[in-house]
């Protein structure tokens, strides 16, 4: 399936959420607003408001050390990017403790450098979110990536 059409209401709660926090990321970011307090406001509707500091920290480490762009829309938009599935991807890899296929994903766009801070940050978002009963899951979309990494460790 092309993600370009996979439409963002498809998603579940936690994955809509990610998706609407790190859009509305880059949104306040452009305009220099500090998002944290937006995202504060989000993340604790689902009781997870601990992890802002580290979704603020993946965000700003991919914003400052990306070396190819990473596909994140506008907010309104209805279809999720390649780059917000593959920040999805990374999340549903860390729940589930497949945390080299998590660091090879990272490494299509953050720097060999920036990947343990990255994936602490990844890590500790997940961890969060599970605390609160909130899991990022493992659908055709995700098990795409995977066959993406499989395609990356041929070469």
């Amino acid at each position: 399936m092309d993600i370009n059409y996979k439409l963002v209401s498809e998603f579940t709660y936690p994955e809509k959420s990610i998706v609407w926090s790190y859009r509305m990321w880059v949104k306040l970011i452009s305009i220099a607003k500090d998002p944290r307090q937006t995202l504060i406001k989000k993340f604790s509707q689902s009781l997870v408001q601990e992890a802002v500091y580290h979704f603020d920290k993946f965000m700003r480490i991919t914003a400052y050390n990306a070396y190819r762009p990473v596909d994140i829309r506008f907010p309104c938009c209805l279809y999720i990017g390649e780059g917000e599935l593959e920040i999805l991807s990374t999340l549903s890899f860390s729940q589930g403790n497949f945390h080299e296929l998590k660091e090879i994903l990272l490494n299509r766009w953050i720097p060999k450098n920036s990947i343990k801070d990255a994936s602490n940050s990844i890590d500790e978002i997940a961890k969060s979110f599970a605390k609160a009963g909130l899991f990022f899951l493992f659908t055709m979309s995700i098990l795409n990536q995977w066959k993406l990494i499989q395609k990356i460790l041929k070469m």
